[in-house]
């Protein structure tokens, strides 16, 4: 049976509304990625699988696990959950996405609290390569390694991690489908080159992630396209905060605030005594983008936070400094959201 080059998925020839469909026999990208590469057609996901039901194919004698974490998504990443389910393996741990981290984190200090929190979960990796798979120049150690592997390696990670990049950026496939549109890949890829041989497993999926919240107009309005540059507000008397129509934000104190999302994503402050007017005014208007349904709700908090960061899944960050102190935080039911003293580090 033939296999779509960008996804993997078994092509088929007779049925235009299932998956695999391919419009002739000697194409080699079903409809789906065709519009996709040749078009940036939005997509659907394909359905994701766990990591149980991903690696069972994959034994730990068998391969070596280059696991791919997307640097600016941390907490979609399931760190530690992944990191203690795969501890039997080898691991090489690829941080991607360096090109869009902002000048306020630095590369250097963000590997060290990843290895911390990997250690803390019982994961010792062979080797972490920090990189953009966007920047060919960043690949070189990463590249020598791969020729050196003994056995298969099986790339792993979220969907969006940025995985089919790296196969791209590594001369592997011209094929294979990239997008910003996570859940593009459907089964397991094999590529070959210079001597071995790299697995493509489809992306792992954290429900709790805006990423899966969104349809694919409001995702693209939410992702990050360009360098991270933090928008700055100062603040000297209670402030409310709106991130589009997804998030509210309300701070007290005298400090600032810095956002960290992607620059699509409008930012609305006002006073925190007009902030439930302007909310019900706005939400669906100005206030955008939404979730339809799903207003979001107070989260519990610790009292007088101040020096943190906010770390909502999906979406980006926020830092609080000086004496700026959060007294609310609303998230749409089942976003995850962690508080944080550093973006990188373990709660």
């Amino acid at each position: 049976m033939t296999k779509c080059e960008g996804c993997g998925i078994t092509l088929q020839f007779t049925d235009q509304n299932k998956e695999g469909y391919a419009v002739r026999k000697d194409m080699v990208l079903c409809q789906r990625c065709f519009r996709l590469a040749h078009y940036g057609s939005p997509i659907d996901a394909f359905e994701q699988q766990t990591l149980d039901a991903l690696l069972s194919a994959y034994p730990p004698v068998a391969c070596t696990l280059l696991w791919v974490v997307d640097l600016v998504d941390l907490e979609s990443q399931q760190i530690n959950q992944i990191a203690k389910a795969i501890c039997a393996y080898q691991v090489i741990v690829i941080g991607n996405k360096t090109d869009l981290l902002p000048v306020e984190v630095s590369v250097k200090r963000l590997r060290e609290l990843l290895s911390v929190r990997l250690r803390k979960n019982g994961l010792s990796p062979l080797a972490f390569y920090m990189i953009s798979a966007k920047e060919p120049e960043s690949l070189g150690e990463l590249q020598q390694c791969l020729v050196n592997l003994k056995v298969p390696g099986v790339l792993l990670g979220q969907a969006n991690a940025g995985k089919s990049s790296l196969i791209k950026a590594l001369n592997l496939s011209k094929q294979v489908s990239v997008s910003r549109y996570p859940g593009t890949t459907a089964k397991a890829l094999t590529f070959q080159k210079e001597g071995y041989t790299l697995v493509d497993l489809p992306g792992l999926k954290d429900v709790q992630s805006f990423i899966w919240q969104l349809d694919n107009k409001d995702r693209e309005t939410c992702s990050f396209n360009k360098p991270i540059k933090a928008r700055i507000y100062q603040i000297y008397s209670p402030q409310c905060f709106f991130i589009g129509g997804l998030v509210r934000l309300e701070v007290a104190g005298a400090g600032s605030v810095l956002f960290f999302f992607g620059e699509q994503l409008k930012l609305h402050r006002t006073k925190k005594s007009n902030g439930d007017a302007l909310w019900r005014r706005q939400r669906g208007k100005l206030l955008l983008p939404v979730i339809k349904d799903r207003d979001p709700v107070d989260q519990k908090i610790p009292n007088g936070k101040s020096q943190c960061v906010i770390v909502i899944k999906g979406l980006g960050w926020i830092r609080l400094a000086g004496k700026a102190v959060l007294t609310r935080l609303a998230l749409p039911e089942g976003i995850g959201y962690t508080i944080v003293e550093e973006y990188g580090k373990t709660c």
